[in-house]
């Protein structure tokens, strides 16, 4: 089987990444085409052949190159790995301009928006459970496929979070892991609040240290910044060694949280709670599930403090751990077996 990815969004570069990796060790041959080179260098470091175009082509040349891309690599499956894709890398005006091939998404947006006839599936990843409690949404389209969280994480012992926390230079305090973007989604104002709090919780005697996956400089004796890590089981395994995660809404993100069982403080946007899409909605159900805490964009220092302390040395924490593991669903396999018997049927079908 050959597998094209088609990636514009760093969080689906890591879904994408995920389930090409299970398809790989199956004997699938995968090719990515990406348009940024944050894009490009993740999926680059899992060993896969990028293509990279540069998202500010104007849109009629980026779809003629990842069209001759398609014509010339002929995959079976076109995996659409964020609604955007759409938008300037690949639409197919009509049934003679259709890739004779299954197309698929994996992404949540599409199901705020018009969902085009060329898809033969829509891999939602989130669990059932959780894409059922979103009022937002569409439900009835039988394309519609909810498949667990991807990517599905990393199994850790003790021994390797005791040497993560080693390498880090913990001994006693309480590991806060914070990831709010980088590059152009770096949301800057979320770091700041993290600090302060942070800070305000160091001079109350709380014993805690943060660990910033950030591309911004920080210096603060009770903070350590990483510009980058080498590999997607370094980011899961730092978060397995730590007591609480604090990060902006992606997915990703969660998902990895959740299923190496931290607990999770989300941010979500400030918004007008009658519009469709926000991301906002997509959180709500993690929160009405006990999966995590929320806050708002526009919350201070002192509010993050008092979420970190119940989450870290109350009861919530241990609250939202036990539900966790309810939900630790491997989508890359749904993901995998299904592309796989849709690919059977179409072949019968011919």
């Amino acid at each position: 089987m050959r597998f094209l990815f088609l990636v514009t969004g760093l969080g689906e570069a890591a879904q994408s990444t995920a389930v090409a990796s299970y398809a790989r060790v199956r004997g699938t041959n995968i090719k990515f085409v990406s348009t940024t080179a944050q894009c490009h260098d993740h999926i680059a470091a899992f060993g896969f052949e990028d293509i990279l175009y540069s998202g500010e082509l104007p849109k009629a040349q980026l779809r003629s190159h990842v069209n001759r891309v398609i014509e010339d690599y002929a995959p079976d499956a076109i995996f659409c790995c964020n609604s955007k894709t759409t938008e300037k890398m690949f639409h197919p005006e009509g049934a003679e301009e259709r890739p004779r091939c299954l197309i698929v998404s994996l992404d949540s947006n599409w199901l705020f928006e018009d969902m085009p006839a060329f898809f033969d599936r829509f891999f939602v990843v989130f669990p059932r459970e959780i894409f059922q409690r979103n009022r937002n949404y569409v439900v009835d389209d039988e394309r519609v496929q909810p498949v667990g969280f991807v990517p599905s994480g990393y199994e850790f012992n003790q021994k390797d979070i005791d040497s993560c926390k080693r390498n880090l230079g913990i001994k006693d305090e309480k590991l806060v892991f914070a990831y709010f973007g980088r590059g152009p989604t770096l949301r800057g104002f979320l770091l700041d609040t993290l600090l302060e709090a942070v800070s305000q919780m160091e001079k109350a005697g709380k014993n805690v240290k943060a660990v910033l996956l950030t591309d911004r400089e920080v210096r603060k004796p009770n903070v350590i910044g990483i510009r980058w890590l080498a590999s997607d089981r370094d980011f899961a395994l730092y978060l397995a060694a730590s007591s609480c995660l604090v990060s902006h809404h992606g997915m990703p993100t969660l998902a990895k949280a959740i299923l190496t069982n931290v607990p999770i403080i989300s941010f979500i946007p400030d918004m007008d709670r009658s519009a469709k899409h926000s991301e906002a909605f997509e959180v709500e159900p993690f929160e009405e599930l006990g999966l995590c805490m929320t806050l708002p964009y526009s919350a201070g220092p002192e509010q993050l403090k008092e979420a970190l302390e119940q989450v870290i040395f109350g009861q919530k924490g241990r609250e939202i751990k036990q539900e966790q593991v309810k939900y630790r669903i491997q989508g890359e396999v749904t993901v995998f077996e299904e592309t796989r018997r849709l690919l059977r049927e179409i072949k019968l079908e011919g």
